[in-house]
């Protein structure tokens, strides 16, 4: 079983992510699939998540502010 992911882990690798993560992106860093992520999308819950055409973007920043409430 991997441990959940911290904020210090996510704030030591930011500078390594892009500022627009796409979707596979994004749920490798939540270690999630990609229908979780898409799932969990749907439900509200990544509510800045934004849809461009076909791909579905994450500003890094505001993903951060709303995972962690910083």
């Amino acid at each position: 079983m991997t441990e959940p992911i911290t904020p210090s882990d996510v704030i030591s690798c930011l500078d390594e992510l892009p500022l627009v993560m796409n979707a596979e992106q994004t749920a490798s860093l939540l270690q999630v699939s990609r229908s979780t992520l898409y799932a969990r999308v749907s439900r509200g819950m990544y509510a800045r998540a934004v849809k461009r055409g076909k791909p579905l973007l994450f500003h890094r920043d505001r993903l951060m502010r709303e995972l962690f409430g910083r």
